[in-house]
């Protein structure tokens, strides 16, 4: 069973994290990782509001939109 720690939610009585919503979704792209933690937490982790989170998201989502374009250049290159 997984430790408890802040990104620790009980769902349908199974203690899960967000990295397990991760893997169980095969997402593989660290700003897409990046995007969902923050997303799943927004402006419960105490150190940044709401708006910053957001802020932090959208960039990260801009992030995964550019390494994906890169990711298919080079596939198309091939």
């Amino acid at each position: 069973m997984n430790e408890v720690n802040k990104y620790t939610r009980t769902m349908k009585g199974i203690n899960c994290d967000v990295y397990d919503v991760l893997e169980a979704f095969k997402v593989s792209c660290p700003a897409l990782q990046h995007l969902l933690k923050k997303a799943l937490n927004a402006g419960l982790r105490g150190h940044k509001d709401t708006l910053q989170d957001l802020k932090d998201i959208k960039d990260s989502a801009e992030r995964a939109y550019d390494m994906e374009l890169e990711r298919q250049d080079i596939t198309n290159k091939g």
